[in-house]
């Protein structure tokens, strides 16, 4: 095993992270700018950007699809077994009801479950966010009709 020939001084100064320092043999190590490096330039995030924009429309969509055919009054106006049997009976009101459960539900499971949890977190808190933000008026009246006698 060969000796190298670096100095210690040299060898701090690769450890600093504001300059890079590569041997290149037995001249003066070549110094090279943090910009110029492949690994520390900014790339474009067009996925992770594109990810939370399908999250936020698909959000929307079940949002509004749950505000005009279903609507949050149809599990406080009616007893549980009433509306589990308009539930079942619908298909259409299943699925509406399934996409907006399924948002925190896969939110929250995606941040405290999953390892590559980047786009996955990313799309359905983005569809969350949709959801919310598409009911965000109809939920605030439907808060200020219960609490209006109060």
């Amino acid at each position: 095993m060969s000796i190298s020939s670096t100095s210690f001084s040299e060898r701090l100064a690769r450890i600093e992270t504001s300059t890079f320092l590569l041997y290149a043999g037995d001249e003066a190590p070549q110094q090279y700018k943090p910009g110029n490096l492949i690994c520390a330039t900014s790339k474009v995030k067009k996925a992770e950007w594109l990810v939370i924009a399908l999250g936020i429309l698909l959000g929307a969509l079940a949002g509004y699809m749950f505000k005009t055919n279903v609507g949050i009054e149809m599990f406080f106006a009616q007893p549980l077994m009433v509306v589990f049997g308009i539930v079942k009976a619908d298909h259409m009101t299943a699925g509406i009801c399934l996409a907006m459960i399924a948002g925190p539900v896969c939110a929250l499971g995606f941040q405290l479950f999953s390892r590559t949890k980047n786009r996955l977190a990313q799309f359905w808190w983005a569809y969350l966010g949709g959801v919310v933000g598409a009911n965000l008026m109809k939920w605030y009246y439907f808060y200020l009709s219960m609490t209006a006698g109060a």
